[in-house]
C-alpha cells in the first residue's frame, strides 16, 4: 500500500479514500513532515486549496523561489540552472534565509520525480515522532510496531 506520487498519477491508500480532498493533502504533509530531514519538511499550509499531492511542493517551491530583493546574500549559479527546469522560465535565484533551511534540489527532484512511502512505515514514523516530542526527555525505542517508553511496554 503506497502514499505517494509520481509523474503520472497519485497513490492513496484505501483507508484514506473517504477523507475530502483538504484532509488527504494534510494527512500526506502531516505525515511526510514526520518522516524527512528537516531540510525537505514543508509547512503544513501548504496543504490548503491544493489539489493534488504534487502541488503542494510546486507551491512550496514557487515560494522559495520567489524572494524579497532585500534579502539577498549571494546569487546561486548552479540552483539557478535547476530553477529553470522547474519554471520554464529565465530568472535569477537567491540564497536567503528562507532557502538556506531548505534543501531545494532534493524537493525538486521529489516534484519532478515524485515520491511514494509504504504507507504503513509512513504513519509508524509519524506516531514515533509525536510519541518522542511528547516524551522528549525520555528513552524511547521502537521494536517492530512497539514503541518502548523508558523500557516500558
Amino acid at each position: 500500500m503506497l502514499f505517494g506520487f509520481d509523474d503520472k498519477r497519485e497513490f492513496i491508500p484505501q483507508i484514506y479514500h473517504y477523507l475530502n480532498n483538504q484532509e488527504l493533502m494534510l494527512t500526506f504533509l502531516t505525515q511526510y513532515n514526520a518522516s524527512v530531514d528537516s531540510d525537505l519538511k514543508i509547512p503544513l499550509l501548504y496543504a490548503k486549496n491544493t489539489k493534488s499531492l504534487k502541488m503542494i511542493f510546486e507551491n512550496f517551491l514557487h515560494d522559495i523561489m520567489h524572494v524579497s530583493f532585500g534579502k539577498i546574500q549571494n546569487i546561486n549559479i548552479k540552483l539557478n540552472a535547476y530553477a529553470f527546469c522547474f519554471q520554464k522560465r529565465k530568472s535569477l535565484i537567491f540564497n536567503t534565509k528562507i532557502s538556506k533551511n531548505v534543501d531545494f534540489l532534493r524537493l525538486l527532484r521529489i516534484y519532478l520525480y515524485g515520491i511514494c512511502f509504504d504507507a504503513q512505515i509512513l504513519f509508524s514514523s509519524y506516531v514515533y515522532d509525536k510519541v518522542s516530542f511528547q516524551n522528549n526527555e525520555k528513552n524511547i525505542d521502537q521494536d517492530g510496531d512497539l514503541i518502548i517508553i523508558d523500557k516500558k511496554f
